[in-house]
């Protein structure tokens, strides 16, 4: 498991946790799904689903998501807080989908 993850990851966990909204969440949420990107490719959804490591439910997941932070700079602070750990919960799932293969 990647330490870079979970680094990004708990960066992201504590603007979700905490009270604060300011611009440095975006910066965080771009750095995760960033990473995530790298490790699977460009479109997470699409690159999952066609090697059968995703469920067509979890593509429309990671779809919704992937949309949403390729437009983060145009969305509202708070409604990206309001999202963020069910962001956290599909990139996780995305991430830990495309490690799982990798170790096999």
């Amino acid at each position: 498991m990647s330490d870079e993850f979970w680094r990004l990851y708990k960066n992201v966990e504590r603007w979700a946790l905490s009270s604060e909204v300011n611009d440095l969440i975006r910066d965080d949420v771009k750095s995760l799904y960033e990473y995530v990107k790298s490790q699977v490719g460009s479109s997470i959804a699409e690159t999952l689903f066609s090697r059968g490591l995703i469920s067509g439910t979890l593509y429309d997941e990671i779809k919704d998501v992937e949309r949403l932070l390729d437009n983060l700079d145009a969305i509202d602070l708070d409604m990206i807080k309001a999202s963020l750990i069910r962001i956290l919960e599909i990139l996780e799932q995305a991430y830990f989908s495309a490690v799982r293969v990798s170790k096999d």
